[in-house]
């Protein structure tokens, strides 16, 4: 006589969450007019920026804004470039991304105004 024969899969499923990077506040800075190399410039944002997923790779984007121009790069360096003659009050936004997540922060630049030689 046969006897049956029973077989059971048993599955067993991790879900990873996702956790979500965070922004540690960025004090504001106060810089020239026309400089070349801008005190407190580049800044490592590294520094500022954590993500509990070690594997996760961040990239962080700047909102354009007048005045100045800005560049992150692969290591996370940011650095400012700014208009000729430009002086006056710069809000930066920067916007991280881990793939799923993009948190938000903002700073404050202040360019104080440099007489030019005649």
């Amino acid at each position: 006589m046969n006897k049956p024969i029973y077989i059971l899969f048993l599955f067993l499923g991790f879900i990873v969450a996702n956790e979500p990077p965070e922004w540690a506040t960025i004090l504001d800075k106060v810089i020239d007019e026309d400089c070349i190399s801008c005190a407190d410039f580049p800044i490592d944002l590294n520094d500022y920026l954590s993500d509990p997923d070690p594997d996760d790779i961040l990239t962080v984007e700047v909102t354009e804004v007048t005045g100045a121009t800005f560049a992150v790069d692969e290591n996370l360096l940011l650095d400012i470039g700014l208009d000729s003659d430009f002086y006056g009050d710069i809000n930066v936004e920067l916007t991280a991304s881990d793939g799923e997540f993009t948190p938000t922060t903002t700073f404050n630049i202040t360019v104080n105004p440099i007489n030019d030689a005649p």
